[in-house]
């Protein structure tokens, strides 16, 4: 799980309610925070959009609701699986609200990957949701966020997300109508 700042040169008067705030890395820009949950292969299981200036570890309960009735309902999360979460989670709320969802979290703490490289350990597997994050990215209205309203953006997502669900499925040429 892991979020990603997008531009939003839009102008709204709500910008609370249409998911937009002020971007901390982008000396002060409206922007959008797009906060993605994802399986080990990169297919998104659950998405949230909300406003740049939103810190992560208030979003990990959010996200986790959002995707809770399709976990369930494929039954992707049937045994003990972890969420592995970066520096920005290393909160003692966030450790105990993972746990609620029958997922066990592995958070980096700072100064542990100096450890690791010492203990040639392998660090937890990040760089997934990244992918995901630029497979999403390569989508012009999501790079950067031209929307008013934030029903029209968060329809884009999921229709990118339901995109990238399409092209990692495998395609049966046996099944195919036609």
């Amino acid at each position: 799980m892991d979020g990603s700042l997008s531009q939003a040169p839009v102008r709204s008067q709500k910008t609370a309610e249409e998911g937009l705030g002020s971007n901390p890395t982008d000396r002060g820009r409206t922007g959008t925070k797009i906060h993605l949950h994802v399986d080990q292969q990169g297919i998104p299981l659950g998405v949230v959009v909300v406003g740049a200036n939103v810190y992560d570890n208030r979003l990990v309960g959010l996200t986790l609701e959002k995707n809770s009735d399709l976990v369930n309902a494929f039954g992707i999360c049937t045994g003990e699986y972890c969420l592995c979460l970066g520096k920005g989670y290393n909160y003692e709320r966030v450790r105990e609200e993972v746990p609620l969802y029958g997922l066990e979290p592995h958070i980096r703490s700072r100064g542990k990957e100096k450890t690791e490289r010492q203990e040639g350990s392998h660090p937890a597997r990040r760089w997934v949701v990244e992918r995901t994050f630029a497979r999403l990215k390569g989508f012009r209205c999501i790079r950067t966020r031209y929307c008013c309203y934030l029903e029209s953006f968060l329809a884009f997502v999921k229709l990118a997300c339901a995109i990238i669900v399409f092209r990692k499925t495998p395609c049966d040429a046996n099944n195919m109508p036609g």
